[in-house]
């Protein structure tokens, strides 16, 4: 009897775990957002008031927690002599690979380098704007599901634990 009480506690531990694991999942994937919007704002200052190319602007951003490795990553490929569109895409595709981000995002993300280089700074300050608005808007919506579900993620967890550990018993 011990024995199955220990393995029902395992179990509502693991349930509950995987709740707080979901919820680590979603608060990361937001942080991600809110660290790509901070990249974006960096770009339209640099561009606006420094006119500096993509490759400095990435350089400079390597050291974002979770979105440093991905600028890295394209820093690498961009000297090496890929292009930017292909470049970006790859690295973008690694970032979603770990989890960082969802591949719903993954649009967000690579509508960035879409056509990068071929307008006057005006033009790209114009569409790192529209770019940076659209992730905004994602942030604030995945922001809020991720406040309402933090309770739920931890609760239902726990009861499915408890569900599993009863049946058990």
């Amino acid at each position: 009897m011990l024995i199955k009480l220990i393995g029902g506690c395992m179990i509502v531990l693991c349930g509950t775990m995987t709740g707080i694991y979901l919820f680590r999942l979603s608060q990361r994937r937001v942080r991600a957002l809110n660290e790509y919007i901070a990249f974006l704002s960096h770009c339209q200052n640099m561009i606006a008031y420094c006119g500096a190319d993509i490759l400095h602007i990435l350089s400079s951003c390597t050291e974002y927690e979770l979105l440093g490795g991905m600028m890295k990553e394209c820093c690498d490929k961009l000297r090496s002599g890929m292009e930017l569109t292909k470049a970006w895409s790859i690295s973008v595709s690694g970032v979603e690979f770990r989890g960082i981000i969802a591949s719903e995002d993954k649009k967000l993300f690579t509508a960035f380098a879409d056509d990068f280089g071929t307008m006057d700074a005006d033009g790209e300050i114009n569409r790192i704007c529209l770019c940076r608005e659209e992730t905004m808007r994602r942030y604030e919506e995945l922001y809020s599901q991720t406040e309402a579900k933090r309770r739920l993620y931890r609760t239902v967890g726990m009861f499915c634990g408890m569900l599993l550990a009863v049946v058990m018993i």
